[in-house]
């Protein structure tokens, strides 16, 4: 699925995706804000090039979900972490392509109620899979017991995720950082943009 060769082509992709998508928010914000300035027309409803936010932002996560989902697998030697992480990313993709749909079908930010649950399911998704992620690599790394350290000694219960060698424990504990700061941005501003959606009736 993600053979090592493959990995840096893939990366590019998001690379070239994520870019796309901010050239089409700084299109749209330049289009609402400025050739449209004062027209309050223009403020209340979306348009195509909203609407390819959703879905972009659904593939990339995606992408960098079930590539997270492969290397939770190759760690863990388990498939049902890879699984479940796999099915959420999937729903949360397929959510986000919907929900620009519906956005084409219903451009009136006022109206976006009417597809409620196609968002929750979209933006849900992707919060839940990003803590799932976070919570599996964190406890598999500091799960990690030393094999030249004998089980349950008191060096052991100490510093469970450490290796013995110094270089090694400061790259765990990098990846450790990396992960848990990663995992909880994302979710954090999954979760924050469903509430807004959620509590405000208005759209805006």
């Amino acid at each position: 699925m993600f053979a090592e060769g493959g990995v840096d082509s893939k990366v590019y992709l998001i690379f070239v995706a994520d870019l796309l998508n901010t050239a089409f928010i700084f299109a749209y914000l330049y289009r609402t804000l400025i050739k449209f300035y004062d027209q309050v027309e223009a403020l209340s409803r979306a348009d195509w090039i909203f609407a390819t936010d959703p879905a972009l932002t659904g593939l990339i996560a995606c992408a960098v979900q079930l590539f997270f989902a492969w290397r939770i697998k190759i760690l863990t030697k388990s498939w049902i972490f890879c699984a479940i992480i796999a099915v959420m990313a999937l729903a949360g993709c397929v959510a986000g392509i919907w929900t620009a749909v519906e956005v084409g079908r219903t451009p009136t930010f006022t109206e976006f109620q009417n597809f409620k649950a196609t968002v929750i399911v979209w933006l849900a998704s992707e919060a839940v899979c990003d803590v799932l992620i976070t919570a599996v690599l964190v406890v598999y790394l500091v799960g990690i017991v030393p094999s030249s350290i004998p089980e349950g000694s008191t060096e052991t219960k100490q510093r469970k995720h450490k290796t013995g060698f110094a270089g090694s424990d400061k790259v765990i504990d990098r990846i450790i950082r990396a992960t848990v700061q990663t995992g909880l941005l994302t979710m954090i501003v999954a979760t924050l943009d469903l509430i807004f959606f959620l509590t405000d009736a208005t759209g805006t």
